[in-house]
């Protein structure tokens, strides 16, 4: 059970918020209408997760979007992946992210309050715990416009995942129903005070990516090769752009 704090204080960012309550850090995506990921955020995610692990007051770890969008994934925009070392510098920061996440032993709990998309929903996929509110749209698009993983990688996920990664990869998007990683539906118009309740009803002693599972995938995860296939490919931009644009409607 997470003991009652009146720690409210809050470390500013740019594009992330951050806050500490009643011994949950809450790291809230905070990037414009789709909170798209860019070097700073993905940056400032890290440094918050650096915060909230080294923070003994607290106990588990939030991660969700601001308004009615949890993130549609990498900015998309040609600047982005005009260089191989633009590339790297969003890959590397977003291995970092996924490497934080699959050794830290703080509960991860992510709570999916709109769409995500390609590293939104890998974020999604490296918790511990996933509260979402129902019909909510989710997917891999990217992987059909010849965009890589940014944060994980197929290693990661086909390890974790096996079979159910596969049927996440056969389709564009889905409903985040069909995909059976929510450990709990909430309602929408309360959906962060019920998951201030839920939380402290979680095992958070249990974590399917800690301990010997993380020493176990460390040998097939290799960030490297994949960063050196991720480069030579060439995403269809704007394509995928209107296609996340319909999706969102």
């Amino acid at each position: 059970m997470l003991e009652e704090t009146h720690d409210n204080s809050q470390v500013e960012f740019s594009k992330v918020q951050f806050w500490a309550e009643n011994r949950v850090g809450i790291i809230a995506l905070d990037n414009g209408t789709d909170n798209g990921m860019d070097v700073e955020l993905l940056s400032e995610l890290l440094g918050a997760l650096s915060i909230a692990v080294n923070d003994s007051t607290i106990d588990a770890i939030v991660i969700t979007g601001t308004e009615t969008v949890f993130s549609t994934g990498v900015d998309i925009c040609e600047s982005c992946f005009e260089s191989a070392e633009k590339y790297r510098d969003i890959l590397n920061i977003g291995h970092s992210i996924a490497t934080t996440l699959l050794s830290i032993r703080k509960p991860v709990i992510s709570v999916v309050n709109g769409p995500a998309f390609d590293a939104g929903l890998e974020l999604i996929l490296l918790s511990d715990f996933v509260l979402s509110r129902n019909e909510v749209t989710v997917g891999f698009p990217g992987i059909w416009y010849n965009l890589p993983h940014f944060i994980g990688t197929p290693g990661i996920f086909s390890a974790i995942y096996g079979r159910d990664y596969l049927k996440m990869l056969s389709n564009k998007a889905f409903k985040i129903e069909e995909s059976g990683i929510v450990t709990r539906f909430l309602p929408e118009e309360t959906l962060m005070k019920s998951v201030m309740e839920t939380v402290p009803e979680l095992p958070l002693y249990y974590g399917k990516f800690k301990g010997e599972i993380f020493n176990n995938l460390r040998t097939s995860i290799d960030f490297e090769r994949y960063d050196n296939l991720a480069v030579s490919l060439a995403p269809k931009m704007n394509e995928l752009k209107s296609y996340i644009n319909e999706l969102k409607k």
